[in-house]
């Protein structure tokens, strides 16, 4: 098994649909690892027990993890009832992936 001991948190703003989202980009040691995206559940946040697992499980073995807040969950903006479906969860999921794309801090 592959460990990795340092882990490098970095807070994250984006928009989609005029909306600001928040979220969180866990970095192994690596130069330029890969980067999963993880996206929460409906009626939860990108800070739940889940989230942070995968985050650290995928780190120990070299590959970042993005987690965010979909609009109207957690930190990001938006009312949930008046902002969420699954149409506007694509494309706040869409925006997550550009974001992460033009880093250079991240593999592909």
């Amino acid at each position: 098994m592959v460990t990795h001991k340092k882990f490098i948190q970095n807070d994250i703003s984006f928009n989609a649909d005029g909306l600001k989202l928040q979220g969180i980009l866990h970095l192994p040691e690596d130069r330029r690892p890969p980067v999963v995206i993880g996206c929460h559940g409906l009626y939860s946040s990108s800070s739940s027990p889940k989230q942070m697992a995968l985050a650290e499980h995928c780190n120990r073995f070299g590959i970042a993890y993005f987690r965010f807040d979909h609009r109207g969950c957690g930190s990001s903006e938006g009312e949930f009832d008046l902002v969420t479906s699954l149409e506007a969860r694509c494309r706040d999921l869409i925006a997550a992936v550009e974001i992460i794309n033009n880093r250079t801090d991240t593999g592909d």
